[in-house]
């Protein structure tokens, strides 16, 4: 588990094999790279700048309602489950083969690409400029 509430910049490297829990309310610039195996879970209401990359196999669960610039890389396969509240910019690369599900309801400029074969599932009911996705299926 872990729980991060201070202002500032936070880069995070895990390569580690395990269950993962992590809870981020922190103000500033947020950099994680997440490459393990396993169940990941994430919550992020932090304000800011955040990017993050996921190559890591398994079960993925993200929530994300931080207002800001967020950039996700996702190329992991297995379940990837994401849900995204957050006001802002919000621009998603998911590559990964396996079973994607997302739900969007953020208003905001949307850009997301799909170039992987699998099954697919979106909801998107957030105002605001969307790009959809693009699937090479």
């Amino acid at each position: 588990m872990f729980l991060d509430i201070f202002p500032g910049s936070d880069i995070r490297k895990n390569k580690s094999l395990r269950i993962s829990s992590s809870k981020d309310i922190s103000k500033g610039i947020n950099i994680r790279k997440d490459i393990s195996p396993g169940i990941s879970s994430s919550k992020d209401i932090s304000k800011g700048i955040n990017i993050s990359k996921d190559t890591s196999p398994g079960i993925n669960i993200s929530k994300d309602t931080s207002p800001g610039i967020n950039i996700t890389k996702d190329i992991s396969p297995g379940i990837n489950i994401t849900k995204d509240i957050s006001p802002g910019i919000n621009i998603t690369k998911d590559i990964s083969p396996g079973i994607d599900i997302s739900k969007e309801t953020s208003p905001r400029i949307s850009d997301s690409k799909d170039i992987f074969p699998g099954i697919d599932i979106t909801k998107d009911i957030s105002p605001g400029i969307t790009n959809p996705k693009i699937s090479l299926q």
